[in-house]
């Protein structure tokens, strides 16, 4: 265990100060210092050497100030874990080194006042970044007297007037000693510098946001105003900021807006602000949040289609705003909107297909243009038979794709009962006649419907002697099935 303060020998304690039920401080001789932790005191680094140490205060836990000999200030603002160099320019005629700051009292995070030999009074409102200094005396004729302040401390109700206590000498071994109030010196508070790089990203996918981002450059700010103008609108006071950055280090400061829509513009400006004023703006714009197109995506393939199949259903998605409207138009049709499926009407190699979409923000994604084959028409099929035949009749059945590049997957027929396929037919010739039926199929044969081929017939109604030749009288007829 660390050793108490009241276990020190040659050793004086000037001051202590109660911060919490479980957390105190106490100053002395030699520049030393303790903390209690709550279960013993521990000693602390304020970093003043060995110059005797003869007051301390903390405003809260975070909070807090040091003075002594040589015009001695340190401050902290982490409770303690690191102290601050604080100086102040003496009073004309009165060396620095000779002044001793024997009180010190916090008002406020930001706010102290101290006093000590001379009747020096210094009172800050930026935490020790500037010091208002003055000499206290009881009334004109009293300044004669060499005042030493002892005690100093405010008034909650007038930040303006200090209450001192201290006593005067003047050619007197004897002391006199006085508490009175006065107004010496005033506060002074400098208005703090302007927060640095700020900047506006847009954030989150289905809920927009705005994310702010900036660096403290001053010590003495309370904290922060946001501005926002949307579209090129007034200014609004958006959020007030109390300052969390580190005392010692300029930390980067963050706040996200959620009070925003996909579609709009929003610039911003963030001052830093304190009782003096607010610090000049800096300023950024976060530009329009959702910027990106949505896209779509259509279910059309390379191959071939026929009146039944061809149907295209669209997809259509946007990561931000969301999609608002999906727009297509088919072949010769007018534009529509929505998303399918919808039958595409038309014949041929490049039947046209264009689509997009717009989303909420009214990004507009260019329109996609491609193309579908389709082949509304089944195949047709013709025959090359003669008038006669002798002994063996052989007939070709030739099929046609009435649109050009499609194709015909195959042909098959139908001869006196007898199923076959291919383009060739062979038969002996019989007295009793033949009847052919044939029909073609398109490419894909899986998009052709059966309805969709053409039957003919050739029949030979004479009876006719094998050993002589014969005539086959055409006669055809056509059906779909």
């Amino acid at each position: 265990m660390a050793a108490s303060p009241t276990e020190q020998t040659g050793t004086w304690l000037n001051a202590v100060t109660s911060v919490s039920a479980t957390n105190a401080w106490t100053v002395g001789d030699g520049g030393i210092a303790y903390e209690f932790d709550g279960s013993a005191w521990q000693p602390r680094s304020v970093g003043a050497g060995s110059t005797n140490l003869y007051a301390v205060d903390f405003f809260d836990a975070q909070h807090g100030a040091i003075v002594g000999a040589n015009g001695t200030i340190r401050v902290t603002r982490d409770g303690g874990a690191n102290w601050r160099v604080s100086t102040f320019t003496p009073p004309v005629g009165i060396p620095l080194s000779s002044i001793t700051l024997r009180s010190v009292h916090m008002s406020g995070p930001d706010a102290i006042v101290a006093g000590g030999t001379y009747g020096v009074v210094l009172r800050t409102g930026d935490d020790g970044d500037t010091w208002s200094v003055g000499q206290a005396y009881l009334d004109v004729s009293h300044t004669n007297y060499d005042w030493q302040i002892n005690g100093v401390t405010g008034t909650p109700a007038d930040p303006t007037r200090l209450m001192f206590a201290g006593y005067g000498v003047a050619g007197s071994p004897t002391p006199d000693g006085y508490i009175f109030t006065g107004i010496q010196p005033a506060l002074a508070v400098v208005t703090p510098d302007a927060p640095t790089g700020l900047t506006a990203v847009a954030s989150g996918f289905v809920q927009p946001g705005v994310d702010l981002q900036w660096t403290e450059a001053a010590f003495n700010e309370i904290g922060y105003r946001v501005y926002r103008a949307k579209d090129g609108g007034s200014p609004v006071l958006m959020a007030t900021l109390v300052r969390v950055s580190d005392f010692y280090a300029p930390r980067v400061e963050r706040w996200t807006d959620t009070a925003v829509g996909w579609s709009s513009v929003y610039s911003y400006s963030v001052v830093a602000y304190n009782a003096a004023a607010e610090s000049t703006a800096a300023s950024a714009s976060s530009g329009k949040l959702d910027t990106a197109p949505p896209t779509t995506t259509s279910d059309i393939t390379t191959g071939w289609y026929n009146a039944s199949t061809a149907k295209v259903t669209l997809t259509a998605g946007d990561t931000q705003s969301g999609v608002a409207e999906t727009r297509f138009q088919a072949g010769a049709a007018p534009q529509q909107t929505g998303t399918g499926p919808f039958t595409v009407a038309g014949e041929g190699t490049s039947v046209p297909v264009a689509f997009g979409s717009t989303d909420m923000a009214g990004n507009v994604e260019t329109t996609q243009n491609t193309t579908m084959k389709i082949d509304a028409h089944a195949p047709d099929t013709t025959d090359d038979h003669r008038a006669s035949y002798f002994a063996v009749a052989t007939i070709t059945l030739t099929p046609a794709e009435p649109v050009p590049g499609s194709g015909v997957a195959s042909t098959s027929w139908l001869l006196d009962g007898v199923a076959g396929t291919g383009t060739t037919v062979s038969t002996r010739v019989l007295a009793s006649g033949h009847s052919l039926y044939y029909a073609s199929t398109g490419v894909p044969a899986t998009r052709k419907p059966p309805s969709g081929r053409s039957r003919s017939r050739c029949s030979v109604p004479t009876r006719l002697r094998p050993s002589r030749p014969w005539r086959l009288p055409r006669r055809t007829r056509s059906a779909t099935g």
